[in-house]
């Protein structure tokens, strides 16, 4: 799978840095040993963490906006669970398949969302 550059820029404490910057020495780690597992980041809404964050790539983000939303993997005791692999299987079906198929697998996504944070 072809790879390009992302920049993301926030606003965090000193403490949110060292916390981050750890969470993204753990996904270097498992990717060197082959290793998959969720990885988590507790983000403090209610505290002071408002990062603020932005995000700049080399890809037009916009166009596959839709797709975000696969990123949702699940949501269970409160953690809301993120992985990239729905997202790409959506995104090649968008490139090598019918539109009408993801437009439908979008619709049936949010559903299943608003399913489970209805609760």
């Amino acid at each position: 799978m072809k790879t390009k550059k992302i920049k993301i820029e926030m606003q965090v404490t000193e403490a949110q840095a060292l916390a981050i910057n750890a969470m993204i020495k753990q996904w270097n780690l498992l990717g060197s040993i082959g290793k998959s597992q969720y990885v988590a980041f507790f983000a403090d809404g209610d505290g002071n963490f408002h990062p603020d964050a932005k995000v700049e790539s080399e890809w037009d983000l916009e166009k596959n906006k839709d797709l975000e939303i696969f990123s949702i993997e699940k949501r269970e005791k409160g953690v809301t669970y993120m992985d990239y692999d729905p997202v790409a299987e959506m995104i090649f079906h968008r490139e090598n398949a019918s539109a009408d198929f993801v437009k439908e697998m979008i619709e049936k996504k949010k559903e299943q969302l608003n399913k489970v944070f209805a609760k």
